[in-house]
């Protein structure tokens, strides 16, 4: 595979390679002040796409900071080259501002473990108009991580389609993504292939808060696991994304920190937090 370098002077898509060496240690200090202001001008996502990756295994690779300082704002990168090749290789993506946290994190999924036909929360009838926004996020980043999950199995995908074609067609500049949605839930085919679900999914995430999406899609696949007893899903996957949720998460964070675990009361846990948040 031919590789291609990406200019150092194009913001929000990084070189993967110039940013390990940074890391590593291996730039002169031309070169790492040129990466170090290419990080501080990048926009949010591609700050949090790098994070997620690495947050895998930072938790079990302490590293030093590496600081990044720009006349706009300030941002820090916690990880070391180490912890973010292990995170990228557990993960099966590569390092990129372009991470697709669903497929993330279905992919750490015991491959035996299949979602569920329906979604956890109860569907009302006449949609879902009085769902808060945070709800509808957290709702849209669980179907997410359940139709890469689908993908993976080659397990019809409609009812997961259209629940999530429900939850953003009506919204304001959302018509076209659900209208890629209803396409496929009208057609004759049933299954996706990740490449599809993943193009279905990142139109999605457009019309939603993208990291209380992450936080739906990662307890999706953390009960998906869970319910099949896998607990090696919380060493491949970092909890990291539950920080935002404060004490609401404490009972689950404390149930996967915990020695050793306990796949049934971690499912629990997990459901009931998911259900609460999506409601």
């Amino acid at each position: 595979m031919l590789h291609t370098t990406i200019p150092l002077t194009t913001p929000t898509n990084i070189d993967p390679e110039r940013l390990a060496a940074l890391l590593d240690g291996r730039l002169n200090d031309t070169e790492a002040t040129a990466v170090r202001a290419q990080l501080a001008s990048a926009d949010e996502d591609t700050l949090a796409a790098y994070a997620d990756a690495v947050a895998v295994f930072a938790e079990m690779n302490p590293s030093p900071v590496v600081s990044i300082e720009s006349a706009r704002r300030r941002r820090w990168f916690i990880p070391a080259m180490a912890a973010a090749a292990a995170a990228a290789a557990i993960a099966g993506v590569a390092l990129r501002p372009s991470a697709y946290e669903p497929a993330m994190y279905a992919s750490a999924v015991p491959l035996l473990s299949h979602s569920s036909a329906e979604p956890m929360w109860s569907v009302t009838r006449g949609g879902v108009d009085g769902v808060s926004d945070r709800a509808r996020s957290i709702r849209i980043g669980a179907l997410l991580t359940d139709l890469q999950v689908d993908a993976i199995h080659g397990d019809p995908a409609k009812t997961h389609a259209s629940a999530l074609a429900t939850l953003i067609e009506g919204r304001l500049g959302n018509g076209a993504r659900a209208a890629a949605l209803r396409e496929f839930v009208n057609s004759s085919s049933t299954t996706l292939t990740a490449d599809q679900a993943k193009s279905l999914g990142q139109q999605a995430v457009g019309a939603t808060d993208r990291s209380l999406m992450r936080v739906g899609a990662y307890l999706e696949a953390a009960r998906i696991a869970s319910a099949s007893g896998d607990v090696g899903f919380f060493d491949r996957s970092s909890m990291t994304v539950l920080s935002s949720l404060g004490a609401d998460a404490q009972r689950v964070s404390s149930l996967i920190e915990a020695t050793p675990r306990d796949a049934i009361a971690i499912h629990a846990a997990v459901e009931t937090l998911l259900r609460q948040l999506a409601q």
